[in-house]
């Protein structure tokens, strides 16, 4: 793992089936030595943004934006040599991406990682800003990939020498599991990271399988079958 990719999308809506990413942006990162070495960003041609109010990105702008073909194209490019995609609830960003984007190796740094520093939430400002990386703007593509960045860049400072260790842990063989937990003690799956699906009505969560087992309640695999395929 010598070079990284941080990947962010802003989208109309959190459904991979029926909404779309209109912006993506990037920042490709040096491992030895720590460092940015790009950043790339585009809106997507879109005729709607229904999640306006949330990501501030006028349809008047959409409708002038490159064609998704032409930016997947240039994020494609510019991650060919990348060995691992970073992003923020990686889930969510990696359903947006065209699927050669969807097979290579993904990371979530709000997941997978060990922080040296707690930050209280799961927001990546409150990463950020715990990690002492100052926030002036959030919630665009390119500036929520800088501040994961920025926040990695930290690391050394803060006693994580060895940066590739501490990515590998992020690497380790992951499954989606089901939280068995009834209406008096969700609230202890939320705290762990898992998500309620309103249509399957259930708490889940995709997790590095050892880690199930220091739960503080039981979780069953959704797919068994993934996760002897990963043991």
């Amino acid at each position: 793992m010598t070079t990284i990719a941080i990947l962010d999308t802003e989208t109309t809506g959190i459904d991979h089936a029926t909404d779309t990413a209109i912006e993506v942006g990037l920042v490709t990162m040096s491992l030895e030595p720590l460092a940015i070495t790009a950043c790339y960003s585009s809106l997507i041609r879109c005729d709607r943004n229904p999640a306006e109010s949330v990501n501030r990105i006028p349809a008047d702008l959409l409708a002038i934006a490159p064609s998704a073909n032409e930016v997947w194209d240039e994020v494609l490019r510019r991650t060919a040599d990348c060995n691992v995609i970073l992003a923020h609830n990686a889930e969510f960003d990696r359903g947006f991406c065209p699927e050669p984007l969807r097979a290579k190796r993904w990371i979530c740094t709000m997941d997978d990682l060990a922080w040296p520093r707690g930050a209280g939430s799961k927001s990546l400002v409150a990463l950020a800003l715990a990690h002492g990386v100052g926030v002036s703007t959030a919630h665009r593509a390119l500036t929520d990939c800088l501040l994961i960045a920025h926040t990695l860049e930290r690391l050394p400072e803060l006693g994580v020498v060895d940066v590739k260790a501490f990515l590998r842990r992020g690497l380790r063989p992951k499954a989606k599991f089901r939280a068995l937990v009834s209406y008096e003690t969700n609230s202890l799956a939320k705290a762990a990271g898992f998500r309620w699906e309103p249509n399957a009505r259930m708490w889940t969560r995709t997790m590095a399988v050892e880690d199930v087992a220091g739960l503080p309640f039981k979780a069953v695999p959704v797919d068994a079958d993934a996760v002897q395929a990963v043991a």
